[in-house]
């Protein structure tokens, strides 16, 4: 399935196709005509009804950390996200963990960093409320992040993305990068299918058809992409094998929603060759979903870099 996704997302890019996305039917997906590739069968994400973010009006200290918690976002697809900042640094990072919900209460699954549970008071499948609280008592990093019993935490819900016809739901989902497709034109040729998320095979790539990356460029890209999350309240997280994370900001480009406007914060995916402000687009097939980014490279060497990531929906 996989091989056979990677050549329909060839296509499907090459001929700048995308399917367009109907309503919600029994099965998920889309009646229409598919140009041979397989109705969209990605449902709603599990946590869709509780998903927000939450945007602390104080943010929350402990004792012995210069970090502070600023923001606290419940993902579509099961993860949770705490947005630090240290103040003295003005430097941000982002720690994605897995969730369990049960009621109101949200319990940390198995994770290195981040450990404890968080109420919501009240929860609301509705979208309808503008203002929750709430309640934290986790540790990340080893140091506490706790609110008063009786004084939760005062927290604001971002307004709800339109759902362009129904596609929000297939976007908003945990999705686990399967593959990658990298597309080089101009002074640098190439083209490779991957069957992992390795960035440094793409920077290898570059570099064996005359890219003349630097030592420090290459090594930008020795990451593994694990997973991307994207909730319906415009965040998306890049989540990497060593539990590192790009975090950003999304919104739709065109009436179609087949492209996304791509805000990374820093530089995109650790290295200058992504740009901050990028356009994605979007191709679905089954449960599978493409997402290419593309660059424009400008310097001793000039052409244009296409990365599709191949990616499926974890339910």
């Amino acid at each position: 399935m996989a091989k056979k996704f990677l050549y329909l997302a060839m296509v499907a890019f090459a001929a700048t196709a995308f399917v367009a996305c109907g309503s919600d039917d029994d099965d998920g997906g889309n009646n229409n005509n598919n140009n041979g590739k397989e109705p969209v069968t990605i449902k709603p994400a599990k946590m869709a009804d509780v998903a927000g973010k939450y945007k602390l009006q104080e943010p929350l200290k402990s004792d012995n950390s210069a970090f502070e918690l600023k923001s606290v976002e419940i993902m579509d697809g099961g993860q949770v996200s705490f947005e630090m900042y240290n103040p003295s640094t003005s430097k941000v990072e982002v720690i994605v963990a897995d969730v369990e919900m049960k009621g109101n209460t949200g319990t940390i699954k198995q994770n290195n960093r981040v450990q404890g549970t968080f109420t919501l008071e009240p929860i609301s499948g509705t979208k309808a409320i503008e203002s929750n609280h709430i309640t934290l008592n986790i540790t990340i990093n080893g140091e506490p992040y706790i609110t008063e019993e009786g004084s939760p935490a005062e927290c604001v819900l971002e307004a709800v993305l339109d759902s362009q016809g129904g596609v929000l739901d297939y976007v908003a989902q945990k999705f686990q990068v399967t593959g990658m497709i990298i597309n080089l034109k101009g002074d640098v040729k190439a083209f490779k299918e991957f069957a992992s998320a390795n960035l440094y095979e793409i920077a290898q790539i570059a570099q064996d058809n005359g890219a003349n990356l630097t030592k420090d460029e290459l090594d930008s890209f020795k990451k593994v992409i694990s997973f991307v999350s994207v909730s319906r309240y415009g965040t998306i997280d890049i989540v990497y094998s060593d539990g590192k994370c790009d975090s950003g900001s999304w919104n739709w480009l065109n009436n179609q929603a087949d492209k996304m406007n791509l805000w990374l914060k820093d530089k995109g995916m650790g290295n200058k060759f992504i740009p901050e402000n990028t356009t994605i687009d979007l191709d679905f097939s089954g449960n599978q979903c493409a997402m290419k980014l593309h660059a424009e490279i400008k310097g001793s060497k000039n052409y244009t870099a296409d990365l599709t990531l191949v990616m499926t929906a974890v339910q």
